[in-house]
């Protein structure tokens, strides 16, 4: 069984440092998906990552300024990783995804990983 996670795009998958962990992800054939509060008419840097990181389009969810909830119960990702504190706290309370903050040095990066290890 393939194993699915979520990344935000702003303040998290723009950044080079967890565009690394991504790519490393990706070569453990763990399926990524962007859910992104964007709206779709902003698109062109997300692509240009997304390109890069040889994510698929039909993988990019703009949820347009609306709450990742409703995307993520019908995704159901192991974990969505984000900067946003109140995504993260209405992710945590109202999905079974485990909700990630991308902040505090790199305890992120391991968190994923426990947390996948479990999964498996």
């Amino acid at each position: 069984m393939t194993q699915r996670v979520s990344i935000d795009f702003d303040g998290t998958l723009s950044m080079e440092h967890v565009q690394d962990y991504a790519e490393e992800l990706i070569e453990r054939k763990i399926e990524i998906w962007i859910v992104t509060s964007r709206s779709h008419f902003d698109w062109h840097d997300v692509i240009d990552v997304a390109d890069k990181l040889k994510i698929p389009h039909r993988r990019i969810i703009f949820t347009g300024g609306e709450s990742k909830v409703k995307a993520l119960n019908d995704l159901k990702p192991i974990w969505h990783l984000d900067d946003d504190w109140q995504d993260l706290t209405r992710i945590a309370s109202t999905t079974k995804t485990v909700a990630i903050s991308v902040f505090g040095n790199m305890s992120w990066r391991a968190k994923c990983n426990r947390i996948l290890k479990k999964h498996v």
